[in-house]
């Protein structure tokens, strides 16, 4: 008979053992929104959700600071759902290294409470630089405590981190723009484009002029030098060109004869 009473017991305790430990807890960051624009500004909810009683809560929360920015944090109605009374006990952020801590006690009972709430609240501004991406608001998991009214924590706490989609402001791309540069037109006339004299200049083809010929003669076209006679000096003047004509020499002859006749007439 206490051979059975024995392992009655036993079947109890590891029942109750079995059921301690299916009786988990979840901290979870609940953002308002999950996709957010650049400067805006949005709520985010530390829920807890414990099958066990829970009596105290602590948390640190990361984040980057160069997208978000904590403006506060407050106390959920989790820990005083039955109407009993809380301390805050940690409650600071740091927005140039981007960390959250809350923490909060019930007081004045032994009892805690369980089931579904939220332990805190936290207003955030995206900033108005963000770049867009997707950025994780998690939990650090060794300053992150649920204690029931022992006071020993919870075992085996489940963290769900939250992931929120930014859009940030848009990159305008700068497109390069040809400034056209015009002359000054004051007192200066647009002059025509002078040509290159080193530029080498096009021969132009000659041009082959046919010459009608009787059939059967052919004719070839020698093209002659023609000299150009040097011009006077300057300051002389030009004499005029007379040309001496010889008389032939049937002529002369007889003109001696009648010279010579001439001469005899007048010695007579």
């Amino acid at each position: 008979m206490t051979r059975r009473v024995l392992i009655a017991l036993l079947l109890v305790v590891l029942a109750l053992g079995c059921a301690l430990a299916q009786q988990t807890a979840t901290l979870a960051v609940l953002p308002s929104k999950e996709s957010v624009d650049a400067g805006e500004l949005i709520t985010v909810e530390i829920s807890v959700d414990s099958q066990r009683d829970v009596y105290a809560a602590q948390y640190e929360l990361v984040f980057d600071p160069a997208v978000f920015e904590v403006l506060s944090q407050s106390s959920g109605e989790f820990l005083k759902s039955d109407g009993q009374s809380t301390q805050v006990v940690a409650n600071s952020y740091n927005n140039t290294e981007g960390h959250a801590t809350y923490g909060e006690t019930r007081v004045g009972t032994s009892t805690g409470v369980a089931g579904r709430g939220v332990l805190a609240t936290m207003a955030l501004k995206v900033r108005d630089d963000a770049k867009s991406g997707e950025y994780e608001i998690s939990f650090v998991e060794d300053n992150t405590i649920l204690a029931d009214p022992t006071p020993a924590p919870i075992p085996s706490i489940t963290l769900v981190s939250a992931t929120i989609t930014v859009n940030g402001i848009p990159q305008v791309e700068s497109t390069p723009t040809s400034t056209r540069r015009e002359s000054s037109s004051i007192g200066v006339a647009p002059q025509a484009p002078q040509p290159n004299p080193s530029a080498p200049q096009p021969n132009p083809s000659p041009t082959e002029t046919p010459m009608a010929t009787p059939e059967g003669t052919e004719t070839s076209v020698e093209s002659q030098d023609v000299q150009t006679p040097p011009p006077a000096p300057v300051g002389l003047p030009k004499l005029p060109q007379t040309s001496l004509e010889v008389p032939a020499p049937s002529v002369l002859l007889v003109m001696l004869a009648l010279l010579a006749s001439f001469l005899m007439a007048r010695r007579r």
